[in-house]
């Protein structure tokens, strides 16, 4: 199974958004790439994995906002 990373155990890490914004855009991939692998681990490992896996649950108003004002950053960047 794989390890937690480092960063799960240290709650204030979560509120620590000057650590965050000063990342550069590889740190912060491979944080997100190490917290697919931790559920990918954690779900190999649950019986009900398939019926996680289908679950959807729909963004909340704010989230859905920030995903797309994301999105739309994401295709100006590649266009310039």
């Amino acid at each position: 199974m794989t390890a937690a990373p480092r960063w799960l155990d240290t709650p204030e890490s979560a509120e620590d958004l000057g650590r965050l914004r000063a990342m550069t855009p590889a740190e912060r991939l491979a944080h997100f790439v190490e917290a697919c692998e931790l559920a990918r681990s954690i779900l190999q490992h649950r019986s009900d994995a398939s019926e996680v896996l289908q679950r959807r649950e729909p963004l909340s108003p704010e989230a859905e906002a920030t995903w797309l004002r994301l999105c739309a950053e994401g295709r100006r960047a590649r266009a310039a």
